[in-house]
């Protein structure tokens, strides 16, 4: 068993490492343009991918919070199964794929092999992250319908 409190903290934490801070210290046009000066309203994926799974933590951090007022402890291996299908998530939006591989532009067909293999792997990633927190919201839909039903059990009595 693992304390709510702790969940909650866990996954505050790893929510606000997520968080791209990078783009509070740049310019907004630099965030909104190609081409410095010129408003081509294009977003870099990164950034943008960053800012999604930081508010679907955020989401998921709520109703850890949430979970923390109706349960004092819940099972340790359904945190330890969230925790681990997001962590990959987490840390694949702070360090490059692309500095692990050495690139030779001259043989193209290994070039586009380890590219696929980067996007591949990245997009695996980004799955397990979104499938950890729908398992995570249908335990919680769970344990809320269960705890709503047994305060009414206890109302009867």
């Amino acid at each position: 068993m693992i304390r709510t409190k702790t969940a909650f903290i866990v996954f505050l934490i790893l929510s606000l490492i997520i968080f791209p801070y990078y783009t509070i210290y740049l310019q907004s046009d630099f965030l909104t343009s190609l081409v410095p000066g010129w408003n081509t309203n294009i977003f870099p994926g990164e950034i943008m991918g960053d800012l999604f799974k930081f508010l679907i933590l955020m989401v998921t951090v709520y109703f850890y919070w949430k979970l923390s007022v109706i349960l004092k402890e819940f099972s340790f291996k359904r945190f330890l199964i969230h925790f681990i299908l997001t962590l990959p998530a987490i840390i694949i939006s702070k360090i490059s794929f692309h500095e692990f591989f050495n690139f030779n532009p001259l043989d193209a067909e290994k070039l586009i092999q380890k590219t696929h293999l980067i996007v591949y792997s990245i997009t695996l990633i980004n799955i397990l992250f979104f499938i950890s927190q729908a398992l995570f919201w249908r335990f919680y839909l769970k344990t809320e319908r269960a705890v709503l039903k047994q305060h009414k059990n206890n109302l009867r009595h």
